[in-house]
């Protein structure tokens, strides 16, 4: 066929080989091509897919959990631990060698097991360890790192193959060997395997001679190259690792290269101010990947004293507190937010005073502010989050519209935000209003035109107030407004431009669709906020972005779970409950208390539901101990309305126990709890809210005092 476009191309000439190489790597990336425009026609993966994947991280996940406590990798000290690996390793060899065939195989298999069960705790630490989850966060807590169980662990699979090989010949499976073959022939014959698994491998048939010469034995049955497959595997996955513990330790290298001119700049007494502000600029960028150790650099920085005065400028100072804050906010870092906090007061007040710098002071204000909001979106209470408004607000009083627009709009925009969170642990409707007045007079400034992406996000602000707004209201109005907006936002946060934002607007399109769906009874809604979340999903993953996934699969739970009680459905039901229990995961209570204890109120709910469509106490009695865990963040000091809605919950479980059972004891628990909601869900807080825990006292009254007339009564009561 060739021929006919130059009958050259028949010969092997060099000419001919080239363009026929080039023709090849053409004809590739016309595939690469026709791949790609059909992956942007069909981005999302198939539901049997995003079902395997979801299933093999689950599995991996009870793996490590479950096989991390015979193999002793969860012992806390460093050398306990070491040591009951090292006794569980030679105890497994010693079986394998001693067992009789084919028992011996098991054993040897099972230690195999072993080394992929600390080969899969070791990533999942390193995984930690890269994203600098404290000691306290981690999912399995230990001191130090798994690097010499992972050795131990490699080394091993040369005890155990070599075993394995021996336990084949003894059983006569098929292993030719030479005639001085002695206890290392094996032990030779698996170091030569390992070169033609390692750099060697491209060339092993060319010396395939001389290699099983230097090997001594070689694999002539199918038991016997089954079992060099399986060690080959390992020792494939072996070097994996390796080169991956090479690579990172390059990049860190070149990375403490590349982080020395910039210390040079910061130890030198007499640079240039303006060299150290660019210096201390090159650190954030460092620290905003995720380097503690030079986020301990800026903090030194914002603290330095130098005879009894800051050793650094007031804006190389504010810089390194900005990167400070840059650093934390995606991470569990509450004590370097404390560190940024202090150094903005302190710049504000004895450097950059109002009445001498207004400027540099209005954007001390509103750094202050962002940094209190981020905080105190952390902690519980709402006393950080009010001292975010108010620095906010006096921020707004020197950067006006007319000096600063662009600014201003900002201000505005964080403002909006700070409010909005101050609302959600508030009760009535005002924090929201006000959040929705601040948003809507950024969006003055921040136009699509001009700044899309900033538009966009005051934008999905402006739809998180009004979806939240809408959830405390009786009508519709509110809800359907914030459909919009995030319809809005998703024109510019696109999946392909803007992944983690689209997934996030996903998320909240998610929310607002299922609280339409919840207030109009509508399946079509929940159905659409269900896929919503799974868009999410998609682009929020638990290696990626832990926590945001597992908002995104409380989220899905609550919709999943909705969905099963209009339909009746105990698949949708369950797969609730699976949620919630994925997203306790990673939303443990030391990382992430008030998202804990949500998930457990949510999980008690949908256990709920499942017990009244099942016989017996066992899904009331699960769902009891979830309440009252989520009870242990959702205090009434802290979040009265949560905790409102909590006790009316479970009231509900208490309730549906002292149905089943016999008795006064649960229902008058029930009164209890039904009657404490009742002290917060008033009429002029949450009146939706309000009337269903009113009708909930009602009907418990009365079944109580049926209880003490007759055995048993019915009723059925409403959760909020």
């Amino acid at each position: 066929m060739f021929a006919l476009i130059w009958p050259g191309l028949e010969s092997m000439s060099p000419v001919a080989t080239l363009i026929a190489s080039l023709f090849t790597v053409a004809a590739a990336a016309g595939l690469y091509a026709l791949f790609r425009w059909w992956r942007g026609r069909t981005e999302k993966r198939s539901n049997a897919v995003e079902s395997l994947i979801a299933f093999l991280r689950r599995s991996d996940r009870a793996l490590v959990r479950t096989g991390s406590r015979w193999v002793g990798t969860r012992v806390v000290q460093p050398w306990p631990r070491r040591a009951v690996a090292l006794g569980i390793f030679i105890f497994v060899a010693v079986f394998g060698a001693l067992l009789p065939w084919p028992w011996c195989l098991w054993a040897l298999s099972f230690g195999l097991l072993n080394v992929f069960i600390i080969f899969r705790h070791w990533s999942h630490d390193e995984a930690e360890a890269k994203s600098q989850v404290s000691p306290e966060d981690k999912q399995i807590r230990i001191d130090g790192d798994l690097s010499a169980e992972m050795a131990g662990a490699c080394a091993f699979v040369l005890v155990y193959a070599t075993t394995a090989f021996a336990q084949i010949q003894a059983a006569r499976q098929g292993f030719q060997m030479p005639p001085d073959a002695g206890a290392f022939t094996f032990i030779r014959y698996a170091l030569v395997e390992g070169l033609k698994v390692a750099f060697l491998v491209p060339y092993s048939d060319l010396f395939a001679g001389e290699l099983r010469n230097l090997g001594g034995a070689a694999a002539t049955s199918f038991s016997a190259k089954s079992a060099v497959l399986v060690f080959r595997a390992l020792l494939g996955l072996i070097i994996l690792v390796g080169l991956k513990r090479f690579i990172d330790f390059a990049r860190r290298t070149a990375e403490s290269y590349d982080l020395q001119p910039i210390l040079a700049v910061l130890n030198n007494p007499d640079a240039d101010q303006a060299a150290v502000k660019q210096a201390v600029g090159n650190l954030t960028a460092f620290a905003t990947r995720g380097h503690r150790t030079v986020a301990e650099r800026l903090e030194q920085i914002v603290t330095e004293m130098l005879e009894g005065k800051p050793r650094y400028a007031a804006s190389v100072r504010f810089a390194a507190a900005n990167g400070l804050v840059s650093y934390a906010e995606p991470r569990t870092e509450s004590g370097t937010l404390l560190v940024a906090i202090e150094s903005y007061r302190k710049l504000a007040h004895e450097d950059w005073p109002r009445e001498r710098a207004p400027v540099d002071w209005f954007a001390t204000q509103h750094a202050l502010g962002v940094a209190l909001r981020t905080l105190g979106e952390r902690e519980t209470g709402t006393a950080r989050l009010e001292e975010a408004v108010a620095a906010l607000r006096e921020a707004l009083k020197e950067g006006t519209r007319e000096r600063t627009p662009r600014e201003w709009a900002a201000t505005q925009n964080d403002l909006g935000r700070a409010l909005c969170r101050l609302g959600e642990r508030e009760g009535g409707t005002t924090r929201f209003e006000e959040a929705i007045a601040a948003c809507r007079e950024a969006l003055q400034e921040r136009t699509r035109a001009r700044m899309p992406l900033a538009w966009a996000a005051t934008q999905s602000n402006l739809g998180n107030a009004l979806r939240t707004l809408g959830e405390r209201e009786n009508g519709t109005a509110h809800l359907e407004e914030a459909i919009v907006t995030y319809g809005e936002v998703l024109k510019e946060y696109t999946r392909k431009r803007a992944p983690l934002a689209w997934a996030a607007t996903q998320n909240n399109l998610g929310a607002v669709l299922q609280a339409l769906g919840e207030r109009e009874h509508d399946t079509a809604r929940l159905d659409q906020a269900i896929a919503a979340y799974r868009e999410a999903l998609e682009e929020r993953t638990s290696e990626s972005t832990p926590l945001d996934w597992a908002t995104t699969q409380n989220n899905l739970g609550t919709a999943l779970q909705t969905l099963g009680e209009h339909e009746g459905d105990m698949a949708l039901l369950e797969e609730a409950v699976a949620a919630y229990r994925q997203a306790l995961q990673e939303r443990t209570r030391a990382r992430a208390p008030l998202d804990w204890a949500v998930t457990q109120n949510n999980l008690g709910n949908a256990l709920c539901a499942l017990g009244e469509r099942e016989s017996g106490t066992a899904r009331f009695e699960e769902a009891v101990v979830a309440f009252r865990e989520s009870l242990k963040e959702r205090t009434r000091e802290k979040m009265p309305l949560d905790w409102a809605m909590t006790q009316n919950n479970l009231g509900n479980a208490l309730r549906a126990l002292g149905e089943r059972e016999s008795g006064t004891a649960h229902f008058e628990e029930a009164v209890a709890a039904f009657s404490e909601a009742a002290r917060e869900l008033t009429q002029e807080k949450t009146p939706h809210h309000h009337d269903i825990v009113r009708q909930n006292l009602a009907l418990i009254l009365s079944a109580l005092e049926r209880r003490k007339n007759q055995p048993f009564g019915a009723l059925a009561s409403r959760r909020v």
